[in-house]
């Protein structure tokens, strides 16, 4: 009875919390949560990963060997890890920013906070490993889950949900480079189609994450106060750049497709990227990495045109290879850095302003390859502190989006998803009901007593009972039907009264709920529950609709998971 008398004072306690989370102050409120938690999340990995990392890059000795000796062997060590980690779950799958999309347009709010935390930690091992991968998109896809989290607590509808997890975009962005403006205007064109909802919440958790990260001291990931003054008769420059930026995105985008459908999902293929940094530690270290500390030191330093274009050649194969094998981490922070070294090339033959040049590089690149040009202009004023830089990298931007359309290259975050998405679809077609419905369900008869069906959801762990008349379906009757039978004061006093009523005086009627037969396909199925408007968690299915004899029941998360979602 314990257990009842909780539910019975939950139910009552979130019909009294009911006007409050209607309001948009509510979600405000746990958009401003979010992205304190987006904020403290960046604070915490960063340090991790500077921690990590600082361990292998000692040089002190021990005997004859020193830490340093023995760095180049940690991402075999790591990549191991993963094909035992990857040959005995299910962790392949949307990641980072591609894992908001699918929450957003596919799962309608679902977003795993349990699984986000899991990512999280190995995008931590692959940094540790010097994997080339950003770190901005696993911060992006725990902040993701942590709002479907609230949305789940607080029984948000997925709208207010989808709300929520759209602004943990904004908060990653802006904790990570320290643009609270750029990232909103990131999420924004990532997720356009949810503007209209969102945009309020966004703005909150992306200065909450900001102020958070400001207030502890924490700099950007890239220093970029060294913007050189361009005059209008250069401006020609920045466009040659913008042209190069929209190619290289074009390339590297293909590229990264193609790779994605051979290695992704391969067990080994996480072994096939150690192996690769493995080499380049030997050999090119600087190859090796997120792209953040290259990319700083490259500002500030001089370097070569041989240098500069084998690290645009190999740290985008690098990456692509990282990405697409498994190492978790997102392509935003790698690219930045392939693209001041692109600016840079261009900044040997003038070198007057080969700084701004190399910042360009880098939003044009991003641009091209994000598929978000107006968020990258804000990120470089930001970062950059001058509105020098508006009409410069306006120029570069524009014409590597230009370019790169030329070619109809996909959105690498939305491109996983469509491939995972497109390869199950014949096998979602065939599915019917009667391959993941639970089978030989407990029934009820319409003239049983509510106490019996009480009993039963204690006995059979089961809320949801079909009602019978004559051995064939007249309705349903779940646990709200019992707890608005028994009507449950704040403290969980029961109305015994109402315990020997008929169970057809509480049953919810067949023209108040969906049935479903046997042999109706699963995407059929998902189509009526999306479009009937009814309240859904399990549907009764029949062998036919004339004679209504119940076979099974159908639970929401039973089609969620035949449709991989």
């Amino acid at each position: 009875m314990k257990t009842v008398k909780k539910s019975l004072r939950e139910n009552v306690l979130v019909n009294r919390l009911r006007p409050f989370k209607e309001s948009k102050l509510f979600i405000l409120l746990l958009s401003s949560l979010l992205g304190i938690f987006a904020g403290y999340l960046s604070i915490v990995f960063r340090k991790a990963a500077s921690f990590g990392t600082s361990l292998f890059d000692s040089a002190q000795k021990i005997g004859n060997f020193s830490a340093a000796d023995l760095t180049a062997y940690i991402p075999i060590l790591v990549s191991i890890i993963f094909v035992t980690i990857y040959s005995n779950t299910g962790f392949w799958g949307a990641r980072g920013f591609s894992s908001i999309l699918k929450a957003v347009f596919k799962t309608h709010g679902h977003l795993s906070l349990n699984n986000s935390f899991k990512k999280l930690g190995l995008s931590l091992l692959s940094i540790i490993g010097k994997g080339s991968v950003g770190r901005e998109s696993m911060i992006a896809q725990c902040s993701g889950g942590f709002g479907s989290w609230l949305g789940r607590v607080f029984h948000l509808n997925s709208r207010k949900t989808v709300r929520l997890i759209v602004s943990s975009a904004a908060a990653a962005i802006a904790a990570t480079f320290g643009a609270p403006i750029a990232g909103i205007l990131f999420a924004i064109e990532l997720l356009a189609e949810e503007v209209h909802v969102s945009l309020a919440p966004m703005i909150i958790a992306s200065l909450s994450a900001s102020l958070v990260v400001k207030n502890y001291g924490l700099n950007p990931v890239v220093d970029m106060n060294l913007w050189n003054s361009v005059s209008v008769k250069d401006l020609y420059v920045f466009a040659i750049l913008g042209i190069l930026s929209g190619l290289f995105g074009a390339l590297y985008s293909h590229t990264s497709n193609i790779t994605s459908k051979k290695l992704y999902g391969k067990k080994s293929s996480p072994l096939i990227a150690g192996l690769a940094i493995f080499a380049l530690l030997i050999y090119m270290p600087k190859l090796t990495g997120g792209g953040y500390e290259q990319a700083s030191l490259m500002l500030q330093s001089s370097s070569t045109v041989n240098e500069m274009l084998i690290y645009v050649i190999g740290k985008a194969l690098i990456t692509i290879l990282c990405i697409n094998s498994g190492w978790a981490g997102g392509h935003f922070g790698p690219i930045f850095s392939i693209g001041i070294a692109l600016g840079l090339i261009l900044g040997a033959k003038f070198s007057y302003m080969s700084a701004s040049l190399a910042i360009a590089g880098a939003a044009a690149l991003c641009a091209s390859v994000t598929h978000a040009p107006l968020a990258l202009i804000i990120l470089t004023w930001e970062m950059t502190n001058t509105s020098d830089v508006f009409i410069p990298v306006t120029v570069s931007v524009v014409i590597a989006i230009l370019v790169r359309d030329i070619f109809n290259v996909r959105n690498l975050y939305e491109s996983p998803l469509i491939d995972l998405l497109s390869k199950k679809t014949n096998k979602k077609n065939e599915k019917t009901i009667k391959q993941i419905m639970e089978k030989k369900p407990t029934t009820v008869d319409e003239d049983q007593k509510i106490k019996d069906v009480l009993y039963l959801t204690r006995t059979k762990k089961q809320t949801y009972f079909p009602v019978l008349q004559n051995k064939k379906l007249n309705g349903i009757i779940t646990r709200a039907n019992i707890l608005h039978a028994l009507e449950a004061d704040l403290h969980g006093r029961i109305n015994r009264e109402h315990l020997d009523d008929k169970v057809s005086r509480w049953t919810s009627s067949i023209e108040e709920i969906l049935i479903i037969k046997e042999n109706d396909s699963v995407l059929d199925t998902a189509h009526k529950m999306r479009i009937s408007g009814i309240n859904i968690s399990h549907l009764p299915v029949v062998n036919n609709l004339e004679e209504m004899k119940v076979v099974g029941v159908l639970h929401s998360e039973d089609v969620l998971r035949a449709l991989d979602v």
